[in-house]
């Protein structure tokens, strides 16, 4: 059955064509130093800073990639419309976008893969990945049982409002593509009783173990012990 599983979800990664080039990196560019400064929701007479470059074949104004959860647009939007979804602004009702139907078929689908219905529908993801930015919680403390390992990714989308565990975020040691895929293929419940607390228990992988020699640690500026 895991053996069909996985087989499943890479024919489907592939068809989505959303496979990173390389290890965990979305998409496999880097991701500019600023990519996040559009969840500031500036108001609409403020200019928008110039992003890419003269030479990145995009329009010279207005942002042109938004950085938010891993995933989101290689696995939930058509790629003829990302350009709109990156130039859209991250606070914005997207309820009535173009990508919004592509969103929600797809976490349908991938709720498929398994041929078990683990989401309900209307999907409960569907509302949380349109509006795409990282949630933190800064009531919460960085991981201190562990200076490395920090299982926070996606707390915040999946758990009970306020009964988050961590912090939330996306410490750089997470494993966020296996926990991304096993949320959207096993459902909530499953995830939560291993997933979400150990990513070596995570039912659907990507096949890519940590790469650093030198794993980062959990407290700013995340740098190797």
């Amino acid at each position: 059955m895991k053996r069909a599983l996985f087989s499943a979800i890479a024919s489907s990664l592939a068809l989505l064509a959303i496979l990173p080039a390389c290890g965990d990196d979305d998409g496999g560019h880097a991701m500019p130093a600023d990519a996040s400064a559009d969840v500031s929701a500036p108001d609409a007479g403020t200019p928008l800073p110039l992003d890419g470059g003269v030479d990145s074949g995009r329009s010279a104004t207005g942002p042109i990639d938004r950085a938010g959860r891993f995933l989101v647009i290689r696995t939930l939007v058509a790629e003829q419309k990302r350009d709109a979804y990156n130039a859209a602004r991250t606070f914005a009702d997207h309820s009535g976008s173009s990508w919004a139907p592509d969103v929600s078929s797809r976490l349908e689908r991938f709720d498929e893969l398994d041929e078990s219905a683990d989401w309900s529908s209307p999907h409960a993801l569907a509302s949380v990945f349109l509006t795409d930015a990282l949630l933190v919680d800064t009531g919460k403390a960085s991981c201190t049982e562990s200076p490395v390992d920090c299982p926070s990714y996606l707390d915040l989308e999946t758990a009970a409002v306020g009964a988050n565990a961590t912090f939330g975020g996306r410490p750089p040691n997470d494993d966020a593509a296996d926990a991304m895929l096993t949320l959207l293929v096993e459902g909530s419940g499953k995830y939560h009783a291993g997933c979400a607390a150990d990513r070596s228990l995570c039912a659907v992988r990507d096949g890519v173990g940590p790469s650093a020699a030198r794993r980062a640690t959990n407290v700013f500026p995340y740098l190797a012990e």
